[in-house]
């Protein structure tokens, strides 16, 4: 029983190779666009508050900053992001 099971998922690969290939593409795809997307949201709010408080209250952080909490977050956000299966 088992060589047939074996022998249907062997043929069942043989058969889904070059769909799943497209998938996996198209998941990574997907990971990396909703990764910068969600970074996009979140450094426009960082900015946007830093606006907010430079101009209501009149304490201005320095933008070279942002910059770097912005570059390392990138660099966090995709060092983080979930792997797509091979």
């Amino acid at each position: 029983m088992a060589t047939s099971e074996d022998h249907l998922r062997q043929l069942v690969d043989e058969v889904l190779e070059p769909a799943w290939h497209r998938e996996r593409h198209r998941a990574r795809r997907r990971v990396v666009w909703g990764t910068l997307w969600r970074l996009v949201v979140g450094m426009s709010g960082l900015w946007l508050l830093a606006l907010v408080v430079d101009l209501v209250v009149g304490v201005a952080v320095p933008w070279i900053a942002f910059g770097v909490i912005t570059a390392l977050a990138t660099v966090l956000a995709f060092v983080n992001q979930p792997e797509v299966s091979e």
